[in-house]
């Protein structure tokens, strides 16, 4: 795919089918009825086939407590239709293409679901390259995946093409310790505006594909509905750099960027 390669992100549309999404959608409903039953033995799920059954129902469970929904979130890991999801052969296959090794690794923890609510800015994701926080490999890739239309006041996921060409760029260690909000890339703005951002509308099932060193950010949900998206990060089994450090990943595995880049890390 040339564009990937040009712009270090690319867009495949209709790559997970409707009914892939229908069967994630439904485990999840199940999780939240079995959390809301816990907590009232009347509930009783909004319909399941209506497109904001899963909004409705996540709003009504954070309405009772929003750690309840952190659960959720936290639980969606282990249904095995997100795991089958997130490793299945087409995600491999992608990763084999993109990254151009038949031997990719499937980062550990790298995976699993998003949840964007609305007019939340305590967990965005500022500008950042995935490198930073998952390791492996420089040329690695994030698949992200909505199981619902994105738009553009859902707050898409905000990109500025080319900028993998970079390289990896250097960070500013934060006082935070809450994994990729403590690292602040150091770009200067005229080095940034080099590259035209890019934020695009997309519909459910469309694949968007990142390089790990493609700058990105979260953009800013305004709308009324929760933003869910599933993502698979892989890296390259056959880099020499991953087989050096032993095919470890980054903060997930105990392991931090400065641990690995320790001239890249400024303190503050």
């Amino acid at each position: 795919m040339k564009v990937f390669y040009e712009d270090g992100f690319a867009v495949i549309p209709d790559f997970a089918s409707q009914a892939k999404l229908d069967e994630l959608r439904a485990g999840l409903l199940n999780l939240i009825e079995k959390k809301m039953r816990y907590l009232d033995a009347s509930f009783s799920l909004k319909d399941s086939q209506d497109a904001y059954a899963l909004d409705w129902n996540l709003n009504e469970l954070r309405a009772r407590n929003p750690l309840f929904g952190s659960q959720v979130y936290a639980a969606a890991k282990k249904l095995p239709q997100f795991v089958r999801f997130a490793a299945s052969f087409k995600n491999e296959n992608l990763a084999r293409e993109l990254i151009g090794s038949k031997h990719v690794a499937f980062s550990d923890r790298g995976w699993g679901l998003r949840i964007d609510y609305p007019r939340d800015q305590k967990f965005t994701t500022p500008l950042h390259q995935d490198y930073h926080t998952q390791i492996g490999s420089m040329d690695g890739i994030v698949i992200w995946v909505p199981s619902t239309d994105v738009t553009f006041d859902m707050g898409p996921l905000i990109f500025w093409p080319k900028s993998h060409k970079l390289g990896v760029l250097p960070v500013r260690q934060s006082t935070l310790n809450s994994g990729s909000t403590d690292l602040a890339i150091e770009i200067n703005s005229g080095t940034l505006e080099q590259f035209q951002k890019t934020q695009l509308e997309v519909r459910a099932g469309t694949a968007v594909v990142i390089n790990f060193l493609t700058l990105h950010q979260s953009g800013f949900n305004q709308s009324t509905r929760n933003r869910f998206s599933l993502l698979s990060r892989w890296f390259n089994f056959d880099s020499a750099a991953a087989i050096e450090l032993g095919w470890h990943g980054g903060i997930q595995d105990g392991h931090t960027f400065g641990s690995v880049h320790p001239d890249l890390v400024r303190s503050n």
